[in-house]
């Protein structure tokens, strides 16, 4: 994280711990005097129980959502802390999942669109094709292989320029196939992927239960007219992407940790299916490809056969039209909700044009970087072989792209810094319970 970014923090947690005091209710509630046989709500909420409330939802709406890809085996590690240190890897790639979707979960939507772009095509062309394997091939099967779930393990460890085991994407299964190194396609009934899923009907019952639940909580207090905190109105924008992204996933596998392991008749693999296999390189991490320079080591190349790294993308072969649509629309969504808090109480000016500033930011994020692109990779038709300066201006196509992330994760950290500041400068009517109207009194 640049230093500036740093700075500019602590400058926000300074000026949170510095606030002058805020006055203090103490509510006051009297206890029946005798057995009832119904007590009602109390027609007034607590600060605690919004911060909850707000805290659990973007906790479904930001870890529950996850499918990770197949993590890194355990392949010759030590029994003690070879394991440790995996299941620690494991651990810190969710953590670092949700902490993606939490300040850019439009990144994650347009990842998601691009998978399923993806696996939808990969399922045509794999069905269509090799009809006569009589494999039954699914969505479920194009995002499993996508993931890296389908390996190739070889016995021979030393000497070899490829990460073993080596992990295939659909792309990698298709070239196989059709080049007659893979007699036949993996067959692996759908049943098995869903077994080996974590996925759990009810517990995403409950999360989905959980997020829609908190809009109508907030959608009520919006038409009764009651004040809805920031933190509220963030929750509303993180329950609209994280719907999407459930929706988007719906057919991927989730959290599987052990892949299903190919068949091969060799000690190694051969050249020849090296070189096929190499023409479908999975690309990094979006957000490093966002984040830092084109020629910087943390872009370093890994090894062939890989696994497949979160939030990158086993192809670029696809027609980004729909998924930059997408990309932009979500952002524009999430943004937008926040732009609802255009005239909200803020303790200071100067914090409620820094909301607007930063809420009407990354509403158009998505489409400055779309027409970013759309200038070098369109207008100026580059990366062109007749271009002498072909390293100059893709480094400034890469820096801007990189300026405008930064500034977008600035404009993000504000607004989450800002929404549990203002929870302390709510005015009364913010602590009116919603439904206590419609609750039947009984006598």
């Amino acid at each position: 994280m640049a230093l500036s970014e740093i700075q500019y923090l602590f400058t926000l947690f300074w000026l949170l711990a510095s606030a002058e005091p805020c006055a203090t209710f103490e509510t006051t509630c009297s206890l029946p005097t005798s057995s009832v046989r119904y007590v009602s709500s109390p027609d007034a909420r607590g600060t605690l129980e919004i911060l909850w409330s707000s805290l659990f939802t973007i906790f479904a709406c930001t870890w529950t959502i996850q499918h990770p890809n197949i993590p890194e085996q355990r392949d010759n590690r030590s029994p003690r802390g070879g394991d440790l240190h995996w299941r620690f890897g494991s651990i810190y790639e969710s953590v670092t999942l949700a902490i993606y979707t939490i300040i850019a979960p439009e990144i994650v939507i347009l990842v998601a669109i691009v998978e399923l772009t993806l696996a939808r095509e990969n399922s045509r062309k794999l069905k269509q094709e090799f009809k006569q394997d009589g494999v039954l091939w699914t969505m479920s099967h194009s995002f499993f292989a996508n993931m890296g779930g389908y390996i190739i393990r070889t016995s021979r460890m030393e000497d070899h320029a490829y990460h073993d085991p080596y992990h295939l994407t659909a792309d990698n299964i298709y070239d196989l196939r059709r080049s007659g190194h893979l007699k036949k396609l993996p067959d692996v009934t759908e049943e098995e992927l869903h077994d080996r899923s974590k996925s759990d009907s009810l517990l995403k019952a409950i999360a989905l239960g959980q997020i829609l639940w908190s809009i109508m909580q907030i959608i009520a207090r919006g038409l009764q007219k009651l004040t809805i905190s920031p933190l509220e109105l963030s929750v509303l924008a993180y329950a609209a992407c994280s719907i999407i992204i459930y929706a988007l996933y719906w057919k991927k596998p989730k959290s599987v940790q052990i892949p299903s392991t190919i068949a091969w008749d060799q000690n190694m693999i051969p050249s020849v299916a090296l070189k096929i296999l190499e023409k479908s390189e999975t690309t990094p991490s979006l957000v490093w490809q966002y984040l830092v320079p084109r020629n910087s080591t943390l872009r370093a190349r890994r090894p062939a056969g890989s696994p497949v790294q979160n939030m990158g993308l086993p192809s670029l072969n696809i027609n980004w039209t729909i998924p930059s649509v997408v990309g932009f629309t979500s952002a524009a969504i999430f943004g937008g909700i926040h732009c609802v808090g255009w005239n909200f109480d803020f303790p200071s000016r100067v914090e409620l044009m820094t909301w607007r500033c930063a809420s009407v930011y990354t509403a158009v994020f998505g489409l400055f970087i779309s027409l970013w692109f759309w200038f070098f990779d369109g207008f100026l038709r580059i990366p062109t072989r007749a271009s002498n300066n072909i390293n100059n201006i893709l480094d400034l196509r890469d820096w801007g792209v990189m300026s405008m992330t930064y500034l977008y994760v600035a404009a993000r950290l504000f607004i989450l810094v800002e929404v549990f500041r203002t929870l302390f400068y709510l005015p009364p009517d913010a602590f009116t319970s919603t439904w206590t109207s419609s609750i039947p009194h009984f006598s």
